[in-house]
């Protein structure tokens, strides 16, 4: 074997140098090497790797990066895997994780892309999941082969097209069930499929306050509107709360004069309960009526003064009052028919 120049390609790779250590007050030997482009070998045990190119990309793995002196244009990227963003270009801010994990990605920047083949496009993306991307920009995609092409501000959680959980960030949407846009314009959840809830459910109000009536499966703040398979309606214009047996409008009260009637209410199949009374307590009236698709039944069960009534007119329920101008407080309970 020749030997010539050995001891000088040595002295080049294995240099001992000295450092000062402030504890002991003394120059300890180091050595350090240097000169080297390629190591092979089996096992390496160190304390420390300080892995990393002049732009502070790190990357580990056969084939993983781009070379050390070709940056192109890429910064604090972080790869780990075989191949693991090979051949990127314009990027930073970004971590990736697997094999070939945003390969030959370009134009990037906040990016996690973890998964074997995961995608390397777009900003400000999340990608997890063997071949899951989107060319597009803030998207979070979970699961394996999910692909949504150019789309952006996305959100899927499920496998391939198989996607349980849709959003799309940019309108504060989520549909469950395979649904992947809004139904309406103005519309925040969107359910396909059944749906069973637990506990108590309230809308635009905490359901499970014990003001006024304690706990409630189902509670109501606003409007209300129901229509069954044949078109009957339920609407309270005023509002609707849950009562032991069916819906019961908030108590209102409405200026009404001599000789006039309003409408308080739609008339629908079932049983209704109406009661009114005048502020000043001089007259009410309190009835039962049964309504079906033709007809409409009332039975009184109260008594009424002179003046006060409330009645039946086309499909509405209506209060009227023969007396003087008076402010007259009423309220609805309406039992749907089965």
């Amino acid at each position: 074997m020749n030997t010539t120049g050995i001891q000088n390609y040595l002295s080049n790779v294995f240099r001992p140098i000295y450092t000062y250590d402030t504890t002991t007050t003394n120059f300890v030997p180091r050595l350090t090497m240097s000169n080297i482009d390629n190591y092979t070998g089996n096992t390496i045990s160190v304390f420390t790797a300080a892995v990393g190119d002049s732009n502070s990309n790190v990357y580990v793995g056969s084939n993983a990066g781009n070379p050390y002196n070709i940056t192109r244009n890429v910064f604090n990227v972080s790869a780990l895997g075989y191949g693991a963003a090979s051949n990127i270009s314009n990027d930073s801010n970004s971590v990736y994780i697997g094999w070939y994990a945003g390969s030959s990605g370009s134009n990037t920047a906040n990016t996690i892309s973890i998964g074997a083949n995961s995608g390397g496009a777009g900003s400000n993306n999340i990608f997890i999941g063997t071949e899951t991307s989107a060319t597009g920009d803030c998207n979070v995609l979970i699961g394996n082969y999910i692909d949504l092409g150019t789309a952006s501000n996305q959100v899927r959680i499920g496998y391939s097209n198989q996607i349980p959980i849709a959003a799309d960030v940019s309108k504060k949407w989520v549909g469950l069930g395979g649904v992947f846009s809004p139904s309406y314009t103005y519309t925040t959840l969107d359910v396909s499929g059944n749906a069973v809830f637990t506990g108590n459910v309230g809308i635009n109000k905490d359901a499970s306050s014990s003001s006024p009536a304690g706990n409630r499966t189902l509670d109501v703040n606003g409007n209300f509107r129901a229509t069954d398979a044949s078109a009957n309606v339920l609407d309270f214009s005023n509002g609707l709360t849950r009562s032991s047996k069916g819906f019961t409008s908030d108590l209102s009260s409405i200026s009404i004069a001599g000789s006039t009637t309003s409408n308080i209410g739609l008339l629908r199949p079932g049983f209704i309960l109406a009661s009114a009374k005048s502020t000043t307590g001089a007259s009410f009236a309190y009835v039962m009526m049964f309504a079906d698709t033709t007809t409409t039944r009332a039975f009184l069960l109260g008594p009424t003064a002179s003046g006060l009534a409330i009645t039946t007119a086309s499909s509405n329920i209506t209060l009227s009052n023969s007396g003087s101008t008076d402010t007259i407080s009423y309220s609805i309970t309406y039992f749907p028919s089965l």
